[in-house]
């Protein structure tokens, strides 16, 4: 092989590794952003469940509130079938249309939660179903009820 074509690759790798180099550098450069108001406040922290977990969803007391949803990429014309319950409240499936997948508009299968009058605290929604793609839904989210 003739030295200039070497010479070529050999420009383009380290060109190639420069460019990634600075790309990264730039990006290390930058790190986590102070969050400090110019006034001297922070920002606030977020809420965590009590082992110190963040919650999947947060729900002031008594409120219907979406926790979750479910969608099918397959098959955007038709929800996924869902079931689902919670230790210390009340849930609710309802079919819905938004945009997920890269569409603007597919069925999705929306689950709400309510608590129990009276609890706050961390509760667990279980969710099961199946997509048309013959995948199961298995998930368990955590609630922090405020």
């Amino acid at each position: 092989m003739p030295v200039f074509v070497l010479s070529r690759r050999l420009a383009a790798l380290i060109t190639a590794v420069s460019l990634a180099a600075a790309a990264a550098s730039a990006a290390g450069a930058a790190g986590p952003q102070d969050k400090t108001h110019p006034q001297g406040k922070t920002a606030a922290a977020p809420d965590l469940n009590p082992d110190g977990t963040v919650p999947n969803a947060i729900a002031k007391a008594g409120t219907n509130t979406r926790v979750g949803v479910a969608f099918d990429c397959g098959t955007p014309d038709h929800a996924p079938i869902v079931w689902s319950r919670a230790d210390h409240g009340t849930t609710t499936v309802i079919e819905g249309i938004g945009p997920q997948c890269g569409r603007p508009s597919m069925k999705l299968s929306e689950i709400f939660y309510t608590s129990e009058p009276g609890f706050k605290g961390t509760d667990k929604v279980y969710i099961l179903g199946f997509l048309s793609s013959g995948k199961n839904i298995d998930d368990r989210l955590t609630v922090l009820v405020k």
